[in-house]
Parts: C-alpha cells; structure tokens; sequence
C-alpha cells in the first residue's frame, strides 16, 4: 500500500518520439529513468529517495537495488540516458550546431527535470556525489560536442589546429555559467552573437589557449575543479600564489622507457614522483640529437640528461596545451646559433623534421594537409574493412594451427605476430598506398627497437632507419608518375594556402603517419588482451556485455598506455610556473602521461582495471591539444573491433604461458609486448 506522502506511480511503459520500447527489461530501465527525472525535478539530489523512484515508476526496489546499487548511480544513469536519447545537430554548419546546442540545453533547464538538476547543481555542489555526477556530465557532452567542432574542422570552417576543448570552453562556459550557476536567461541572440564572436578569434588563430579575459568567466564545472587554495591546503601549503619553489628531486631511478624493467616497475615509480609533487626533477637517458652523441652511445657511453618531469594529471594536460613550451628543441635559438647546431644524424631526420617536433605556423599547415584523412567519420568509413582484415586474420590463424595438427581451445598463436601488428599495418599501409609487393619488406620498420642502451640494436635500428627513408623517397617518384587514390599520391600533388610540401617534410609525413597509423594499435590490442585476461572479474564483464568494447579500449590506454612519457621533450620558450616550480626559459620539461593516468586526484581507484570506469576517456594516453595523435580514432576503432571479434570467436583464449614470464619491450620505445603466445 502506497504511503500517502509518496507521488502516484507513472506508467510502466514510456515511448518518447522516434523511440521504440521494446522487452520488459526495457520497459523497466525506462520507468525507472522517468521516474527519477520526474523525482530530481520535485526534490533535487539530496532528498530524492530509491524508495519514492520506485513507488513512482511501480518497479520493485529490490529490482532497482540490483541494477543500480547506489542512488548515485541511478541517478547518473538516468540522467545519461536522457542525455544520449539526444539526436547530434547537422545543420550544416558549426555555428549553427552550436546554437542548437546551447539553445537546447536553455530549454531543457526550464523543465522540471532541467529545474531539479539546475538546483543541484547550485545548492548540493559540495555533495561528493553531485560532485562526480557533475563532472560525468561535463564529459560526456564535452565529448559529444567535440564531434562537432571535429566535423566542422573537416568542413574547413575552423584551422585545423584548433583545440576543440578549449573552443568548446570559450563558447560553452561563459553561456552554462550564466544559465545554471547564475540562473539566468540566455536569449539566442546573446548566444549566436557569443559563438560567432570565439568562432571568429578560432580563424584568426586565438583559439589555442585562453588570454586573461578569457578566462574571467567560469566554466561550468568550476565546482569540480580543484581552485588554488584547495590544491595549496593538499599540498599541506597555507597559500602558494605568488611564490615558487625549486622542484623536488626523483633521485632514486634514470627514467628510460626501452628498458623493460623500468616498464614494469613505472607505476610504483610515477606513484613516487607525484608524492613528491606534480613537477619533480628526473634524470633520463636523451636520445641521440646529432651524430656525435650518437657515437658516444655506440663506444657504450650513455649520456644521462636531466629534465624536469611533470606527473599530476592537471599539470601534465595543462602542459600539453601551454603555447610557452614548444616542440622544437631549438626553439630557444637565434637563426645564427641554429646555423651552427650540428647536423641531425641521416636516420633521424624523417622524426627530427616530423609533426612532432613543430610548432605552429609550420605545425598547422602541414597538419592541415592530412587531418580531415584522421577524422572519426573518415575512420568510421573503414569499419567494414577493418571488421574483414580482422576476421582474414583470425581465419589464417585458425587454418595455420590446423596444418600443424591443433584443434580448439588448445590451438597455439603469437597474437602479436599473427594479429595484433598485421592488422594495423595493413590499414595505413592501404591508407598510405604503399603497395602489396612491398609490404613484408616495409612492415620490418615496425618491428625495430629503439633502444639507447645496446649499441649493436642502435646500429641495426639505423640501418633500417636509412633503408626505409631511401624506400620511401623512390615511391614518391613511382606516386609522381602513376598517381594513385591514396593519402601518399594526395599529399605529392596536394597545395595548401599555395605552399606544396617540400621532400623533407613528405618524407617526414609519410614517415610518421606510418609509425602512428599503426604502432598504437599493436601495443593497444595486446596491452588489452593481456590486461583482460589477468582480470577474470573484467573478462567475465566484458564476455557477457560485449558493447563494453568501447571501455576496454579506453581503459587500456589508461592502464597501459603505449607511451609512458613524451620522448620529445618540451622546451620552455620564456620563463614560467607550473604548480608554483620556476621553469626558466630554455627549461626541459618532460610530460608523464602514464603517470598522469594514474592520478588518484582524477581517477578514482587508479591501479584497477576496470572496464567500466567512469570517465575513462579522460585519459591523455594520446596526447593533447595541437599534437594529440593523428592515429587516435583509427587505433579505438581497431581496438573496438578486435577486441570484441577476438572474444567473441575465441570465448576460451587464455594465455599460453604464466603471466609474470611476459616482458615488456614494443617498438620504437613504447610499452607493448614483442611476443604474446596465446591458446584459442
């Protein structure tokens, strides 16, 4: 019997527009979301009760429990829910898709359900709950709207080295400040009227970091960000404004990344720096800038350098998107002291004159030639055949375990050899337009280690290094006269602003979308599997849910990702500050993105796997800002699609020898597995 203060139930069955709800267990997950909208809108965060939800929507508690065992998870989940019930805008431009957004939102805080959240979000904002439903919120239309502002840099509306965060922060921020923390009305001339005026400054190139007044209005989720004073009182500082401090030292290790035992010791190592404070002092192993150091290391002396290293997540993203650190190690140098660097050794021109290491204008005009290639629509075109070259492979392996007389689940593969590295090789080389016949000779670069301390691996590393640039300069002139429809015939052929690619900076493109076209995902895929399968509880999970897919990507990368710190390091242009440490100009500064990966400040729990974390996506395991990795929305589609392929065909993979013997040691230096035997 209902209690006489307890709302009347709604309807168990709730259809929206274009929505068809079809099973009982449908039917039940959309009761209980009404009623929880319904239940937030009448008494916000802080009083709504399971109980009163399920009275609401007439579904048993216990049922509500089960699926949800905490408020704030059904709460989260609904408010999801309704958020992705949301069809993207396609105007056909991005300012418009923008308005529709904002105007959107403006309508939707005037129903009782927009009223209910308003008010939580104004009055229970030091509710750690509200707090984290806040933030889960800001990301996933932070993601959503960054497709847009992706899909109108492919259109050429914006350069294509805006940041879609901090664009999406300048138009979004001031606007959901007004509207939710200060109640106010938006009308849609304010608003139109405030995104041409940021889309403008995109054009004119201002939309890369925020200037001072930029930054005076709030963004919408200042509640959840941690303010100075809160991050001093942590710190056990009474105030840090205006002062600064010399960087704590992590004396107890030499950072090197090739070195497999430094791979697996890293998280215990990372979790030491951040103790010490987001930027420590570190020492590290630099790769070899010309060709007298390149000597000193193959006579077996290795230099040992000293950077300052950067280890909080906020830092490091923060790092990632300040202009003040630039990518060219000699961006600090007049033209004359230039003249005088020496010359770069032959095998590593193609990565010295590469993207990596640009800087605007330069960066922005060759990156310009081939992001629309990169976009998530162009790479969600390739699903298909990314799905066919999955089950090829998969199909070969099964026949090759047949010919050597093993049938399932006792059939023997090295995943790596046999799938995780074929597969991504042979998309960008598709891609690329390299051809079939040369394939298993260009496919060796991928299988090189970069590798600083063994000087006869050095040697051979060069080697190949030089014959791959001298196979690539003699396709580009079979490319010259036989063009092709691929992304290598484009870029010959291709004119920007007027301003055709020299042979340097071809050689270095094609170079380097190869290496990214592919390494991330060799070292995801395996990264993952073996992530999944020394975590039963996380492959059960994934086995009985596979649209987790997306989870399993995102949480590997996290977890795992393929590079532990930037090996490029970032050279202060002038002096500046992070988190109150001095950087003076010319200052060596090292981003830890596996250490920020790790941060507990942003990831709750951050040695857990979990392939349902909340947001996962956050990771910066791809970088950030002007540099994020071109490959990034090829590598998750073919994390996504392998991942859930592998599991699906072979529910009984296992691993074919006990985990504690796997080494760590990819290519070129990221963390990855070289050999990975598996039994299927």
């Amino acid at each position: 019997m209902r209690r006489a203060n307890t709302p009347p139930p709604v309807p168990r069955t709730r259809r929206t527009e274009g929505t068809r709800v079809r099973g009982r267990a449908e039917r039940v997950v959309a009761a209980v979301h009404a009623a929880t909208h319904e239940e937030l809108g009448r008494v916000g965060y802080g009083a709504l009760r399971v109980e009163d939800v399920a009275a609401r929507s007439g579904v048993n508690k216990t049922t509500i429990y089960r699926r949800w065992p905490t408020k704030a998870e059904l709460v989260a989940a609904s408010l999801r829910a309704a958020n992705e019930e949301q069809e993207q805008p396609d105007t056909g431009t991005l300012r418009g898709d923008l308005l529709v957004v904002v105007m959107r939102t403006v309508r939707t805080c005037k129903t009782p359900t927009g009223r209910g959240i308003v008010r939580m979000l104004q009055t229970e904002r030091a509710d750690p709950d509200v707090e984290a439903l806040s933030r889960s919120l800001r990301d996933r239309r932070w993601q959503r709207n960054r497709a847009l502002v992706e899909r109108g840099i492919t259109r050429g509306e914006l350069p294509a080295d805006v940041n879609p965060e901090l664009l999406l922060d300048l138009i979004l921020g001031g606007i959901y400040a007004r509207l939710i923390h200060r109640g106010e009305d938006i009308r849609e001339d304010y608003a139109a009227a405030a995104i041409d005026t940021v889309l403008a400054g995109a054009c004119a190139g201002a939309a890369r970091l925020p200037n001072e007044s930029q930054q005076k209005e709030p963004r919408e989720d200042d509640m959840t960000m941690q303010s100075n004073e809160t991050r001093a009182q942590r710190d056990g500082n009474e105030d840090t404004r205006g002062t600064t401090k010399e960087a704590p030292v992590l004396g107890s290790v030499v950072l090197d990344r090739s070195d497999p035992a430094f791979l697996a010791r890293s998280p215990e190592i990372y979790e030491e720096a951040r103790a010490k404070g987001p930027v420590v002092r570190a020492r590290h192993y630099p790769f070899p800038r010309d060709e007298e150091e390149r000597k000193s290391i193959m006579a077996g002396e290795r230099p040992v350098g000293e950077v300052l290293f950067v280890s909080h997540y906020e830092e490091a993203a923060g790092a990632l998107l300040d202009d003040r650190l630039a990518s060219d190690p000699f961006a600090r140098m007049t033209p004359e002291q230039r003249a005088h660097v020496p010359p770069v050794p032959e095998e590593l021109r193609p990565i010295a004159y590469s993207l990596l290491m640009l800087d605007p204008p330069d960066h922005t005009r060759l990156r310009k030639l081939v992001q629309p290639s990169f976009n998530a629509r162009a790479m969600e075109a390739l699903r298909p055949r990314i799905q066919r070259l999955t089950d090829d492979l998969l199909d070969k392996a099964e026949r090759d375990a047949a010919a050597r007389g093993e049938s399932a689940p006792e059939r023997r593969m090295d995943l790596v050899k046999a799938f995780a590295y074929p597969l991504p090789v042979t998309v960008i080389s598709d891609m690329l337009g390299i051809p079939e016949e040369d394939r298993e000779t260009v496919s060796r670069l991928g299988e090189l280690r970069i590798d600083n301390r063994d000087p006869v691996v050095m040697q051979e590393t060069r080697k190949m290094l030089v014959a791959f640039s001298h196979y690539l300069v003699d396709l580009f002139e079979r490319k010259r006269r036989a063009p092709g429809d691929d992304m290598i015939s484009q870029m010959i052929h291709a004119q920007e602003d007027g301003d055709k690619l020299n042979d340097k900076e071809l050689l270095s493109m094609v170079f380097l979308l190869y290496l990214a076209g592919h390494v991330t995902t060799v070292n995801l895929i395996g990264n993952g599997v073996v992530a999944l399968l020394t975590h039963p509880e996380q492959l059960a999970r994934f086995k009985a849910d596979p649209g987790l897919a997306k989870g399993v990507v995102e949480e590997t990368l996290r977890y795992w990702g393929p590079v532990d710190y930037l090996g490029a390091v970032r050279t202060a242009r002038e002096d500046l500050e992070i988190a109150g440490v001095s950087i003076p100009k010319g200052g060596q500064v090292m981003i830890g993105l596996g250490s920020a990966n790790r941060d507990p400040e942003q990831f709750a729990d951050p040695h857990a796997y979990d392939i349902g974390r909340e947001g996962a996506h956050r990771h910066i395991a791809f970088g950030k800002g002007i540099h994020l990795c071109l490959g990034a929305p090829l590598a998750r589609i073919e994390g996504q699609i392998a991942f859930e392929t592998l599991f699906r065909r072979y529910p009984d993979l296992r691993l074919a020898v006990p985990a504690e013997t796997l080494r760590w040691g990819g290519a070129a230096g990221l963390r990855g597995f070289r050999e990975l035997p598996v039994l299927f």
